[in-house]
């Protein structure tokens, strides 16, 4: 009985562990998710009165008897252009002067108005929050605005918050919006607006729910999301943990109690056999003692010559391991050192744009970084499959792409040493192969081409490398070219081989050609070199042309 209430105790705080995180992952992005929905609805507001306040023909703007019919109709266009819920024009009291709605000015709340009117006085950006009626909740920004020869005038727009509460209530989470005053501003249930959140009635995290919370100073509210944790999924998962331990545990005593037969089964015929053969020795003469004692010596011959074989082949399965492992380490960092080095180049420009406030181009440096390390993944992948390994599924290959890729990631290397990088290939040239494998050929070739034009011996004026493109009826050309110094003729036929390399120690693994011709051949392809017209080496791949077919 014990033993049961240990299991289903063990299996309950699995169970609650799993779903308390799967609830918190859930919550978070739920908050999240909620509180950008309502940051955005917001920023588009947030300038507009001071921009307005700066801009535009004013003197249609002052609301005196005079022209009160001309300022309410230009307020219902400002209105309408802009989609806030109301437009309004302020003196320095907090008094509607002007509206674009036709409403009662009692459904403001007058120190909401005075606040709104104070802050601008003050070089200060207005904003207040306010409920009116049926619980709708609205968001104020203000700006002043000044005219010769006419008072100080304050230009509000009234932000509907009803767009973000009914997101708000077809969360699955419950949302509550409180201000600094501990007062519920919104929520995903309407009726708690405008309600006092006491201490005793805070959200609480507790074992079967899960709270998170997001400050945002800019409005000075706090946003909180809760949800619980299904008691029927815990019960479901104490009672699949628990059985499963219990089978685990049936099954090693199963294995144990087997085993041990075994063991007393084997040790009763070892027994038997032993008295049998004790017994034929004591029958035995001296001519079959002989026997046997040349047929000990046989066998213990034949056991010595057995451990040494086994210890041979153990040898050779531990220098075959050691092998294979620094094949993949030494693939591996000539393979990452690009990709590695394009990361730290976004992640140093994204934490420049923050630093900005352009966090959109920081997003797309983030983006890119996500896409570098899937990247870095499919290239081991790639790395793996040369070693004679079925090759990965094939689809059409945009080249004008892979071109393009592999341009972006030996770019700081051609602006640092001056080079002029070109190509020729148009956006419509399509392969049959696989995207990361032609783009890692493209790169190899690339940055070859590029250490040649850098350790030529003769001078360059503008070292060049040139990529070309063409197309036959059986083949599609793709030939890379550089001003470099060329290849020797004594290395031409050893340039493929894996680990050979021209350049200085330290300089390369000599891998890379050893690999593009690896994954040429694998895509149906070959690969040819020859004396370039630019001067240097020229490296043509031809890949089959499905296309034509």
């Amino acid at each position: 009985m014990l033993s049961i209430l240990i299991i289903l105790q063990f299996g309950y705080a699995r169970a609650l562990a799993r779903l308390t995180i799967a609830t918190e992952q859930d919550v978070n992005h739920q908050l999240e998710l909620q509180v950008q929905i309502l940051e955005s609805h917001l920023e588009k507001f947030r300038l507009l009165p001071v921009l307005m306040g700066q801009h535009g023909d004013k003197t249609k703007w002052i609301p005196s008897s005079s022209n009160l019919t001309q300022t309410e109709s230009w307020l219902r266009q400002l209105n309408y252009i802009s989609g806030a819920f109301d437009t309004l024009i302020l003196n320095e009291q907090g008094h509607i002067l002007a509206s674009a709605q036709s409403l009662s000015r009692s459904m403001y709340s007058e120190n909401v108005l005075k606040q709104l009117a104070s802050s601008p006085l003050e070089a200060k950006l207005g904003r207040q929050h306010l409920t009116i009626e049926d619980n709708q909740s609205l968001y104020g920004f203000s700006s002043l605005y000044r005219l010769n020869n006419y008072p100080e005038s304050i230009l509000v727009f009234m932000v509907n918050l009803e767009p973000v509460a009914q997101s708000w209530a077809i969360a699955t989470a419950n949302l509550i919006a409180t201000d600094s005053n501990n007062q519920i501003v919104m929520a995903s249930d309407q009726q708690l607006i405008g309600k006092k959140l006491l201490k005793t009635e805070q959200l609480k995290e507790t074992n079967h729910h899960v709270i998170s919370h997001i400050d945002l100073h800019t409005l000075g509210w706090t946003v909180s999301a809760q949800s619980y944790i299904d008691k029927q999924s815990i019960i479901r998962f104490t009672l699949l943990s628990s059985l499963l331990i219990c089978f685990i545990i049936i099954g090693i005593f199963t294995l144990i109690t087997k085993r041990r037969e075994k063991l007393l089964l084997i040790q009763q015929k070892e027994i038997q056999h032993a008295q049998e053969l004790e017994h034929e020795i004591d029958v035995r003469t001296a001519e079959l003692r002989n026997t046997n004692e040349r047929l000990r010596k046989e066998v213990s011959e034949r056991i010595l010559t057995e451990q040494q074989l086994k210890t041979t082949q153990q040898e050779l399965i531990h220098s075959a391991k050691l092998a294979a492992i620094g094949q993949m380490s030494t693939n591996l960092s000539h393979e990452y050192n690009q990709p590695l080095a394009t990361m730290r180049t976004y992640a140093e420009n994204g934490l420049k744009f923050l630093r900005l406030n352009k966090y959109e181009q920081a997003m797309d440096n983030f983006e890119r970084i996500i896409q570098q390390t899937a990247r870095l993944g499919d290239l081991s992948k790639t790395l793996m499959s040369f070693a004679r390994k079925p090759s990965e599924k094939q689809s059409i290959v945009n080249m004008y792409a892979c071109v393009e890729e592999a341009f972006m990631l030996v770019q700081p290397r051609v602006k640092s040493k001056k080079i002029i990088l070109k190509h020729q290939v148009p956006k419509t040239a399509k392969v049959y192969g696989n995207a990361i494998q032609l783009s890692q050929v493209m790169l190899n070739l690339l940055s070859n081409a590029i250490d040649a034009v850098t350790d030529a011996q003769h001078h360059l004026s503008s070292p060049q490398v040139l990529v070309s493109f063409q197309i036959t009826e059986a083949y599609i050309d793709i030939s890379v070219e550089d001003s470099g110094d060329g290849i020797d003729s004594a290395n031409r036929d050893s340039i493929f081989e894996p680990f050979f390399t021209s350049k200085k120690s330290g300089a390369g693994l000599g891998l890379g050609l050893s690999i593009v011709k690896d994954i040429i051949k694998s895509h149906g392809g070959k690969i040819v070199t020859r004396q370039s017209q630019l001067g240097g080496a020229c490296f043509t791949i031809s890949l089959p042309n499905n296309n034509h077919n």
